[in-house]
């Protein structure tokens, strides 16, 4: 098999380490934008010892048109965000399946061309939202899809990180994360709580986010955010809130969901989960204690060589999950006109 990468930055390298674990014996090929070679683990940490493009054989393409030629049977894209719309585009139409690092884009340029390519394409653009493999958010869409809960009557999630410290290997200030012209901000760097919702409850009558860049940090995006939902689900009404930020500390990243029979909650790391049924006294927790981090990568890369191998679409399909991208690209527009969206 031949896997084509675009971007082998942190998570790009995950994505090859566990692409080979799962095939080994995958060739490599790469259009890189930086020169970058050293290895990027796990933990972030790194080893300047050790020459990727030599440890993996990886064979360098000067660009996607040549990469095109050799013919990959799927093509990875880890890139910042504003190099994520052109070289999806170019591959899906090559019927070249593309496992495309979130976010999709980082406005709305292209995005419909993307959306229309997409669907005259033998192939699939599936996002890389690997929350939806946490267990624990499986069991959690489980219950609400099962109406455990009853009716809803309101959601909060959050989403706290500390930008700065997430790649020691380079600086913040050059950081894709933190660059209005990388495509970069809070709100589409940490767009999975978005996702989630779109998943859990599909697209809100409006949206209202406040905040902005409030922290002391030298960065140009927004760095925390605010957005209150208005959902109606079949004349069923109820309100969401979402707090983002990437300069806060302690990690958090969680969801509460009350409904007339009680509360639903889960928290990401340690992947912890308990319904509260306050009309029969019951209480069901779980804690995913042998669970890592990256055992949702590799659920996600299975899942992708799976959908190219018996040409099906995978759970988040491009075509599928558009609509809670956009969500995210019309909070940023309320962010910044400082006015409710109507969806």
């Amino acid at each position: 098999m031949k896997a084509l990468f675009l971007g082998l930055g942190g998570v790009g390298q995950r994505h090859l380490r566990n692409l080979i674990k799962i095939e080994p014996d995958s060739e490599i090929g790469a259009v890189r934008y930086g020169n970058r070679t050293f290895e990027i683990k796990e933990d972030l940490s790194t080893d300047k010892s050790v020459n990727i493009i030599n440890k993996y054989r990886i064979r360098n393409f000067k660009d996607l048109d040549e990469a095109v030629s050799w013919k990959p049977d799927l093509a990875i894209i880890s890139t910042p965000s504003h190099y994520h719309i052109s070289p999806a585009t170019i591959l899906i139409q090559n019927n070249i399946p593309v496992l495309l690092e979130k976010p999709i884009s980082h406005n709305w340029d292209g995005l419909d061309q993307l959306v229309d390519s997409a669907k005259c394409s033998d192939a699939f653009i599936m996002i890389a939202y690997m929350l939806r493999f946490h267990p624990g958010f499986q069991q959690l869409m489980d219950s609400i899809k099962g109406e455990r809960l009853g009716k809803i009557y309101s959601a909060q999630l959050t989403l706290c990180s500390h930008m700065p410290s997430w790649h020691p290997y380079e600086k913040y200030t050059d950081f894709y994360a933190g660059r209005r012209d990388y495509g970069g901000g809070v709100i589409l760097t940490g767009i999975h709580p978005i996702d989630l919702i779109y998943a859990l409850f599909g697209l809100p009558v409006s949206l209202y986010s406040i905040g902005g860049k409030v922290s002391v940090y030298d960065i140009d995006v927004e760095d925390t955010v605010i957005t209150l939902f208005d959902y109606d689900l079949a004349g069923e009404k109820f309100p969401i809130s979402l707090s983002m930020s990437f300069v806060e500390r302690p990690l958090e990243h969680s969801i509460s969901i009350w409904g007339e029979k009680g509360q639903l909650y889960w928290n990401e790391n340690p992947g912890y989960y308990r319904l509260t049924n306050e009309d029969t006294g019951d209480i069901v927790e779980h804690e995913n204690k042998d669970f890592e981090r990256n055992d949702m990568f590799i659920s996600e890369m299975e899942h992708f060589l799976d959908c190219v191998e018996l040409k099906k679409r995978p759970i988040t399909d491009l075509l599928d999950v558009i609509e809670g991208h956009k969500m995210a690209l019309y909070m940023k527009e309320s962010l910044e006109k400082k006015e409710k969206m109507l969806l």
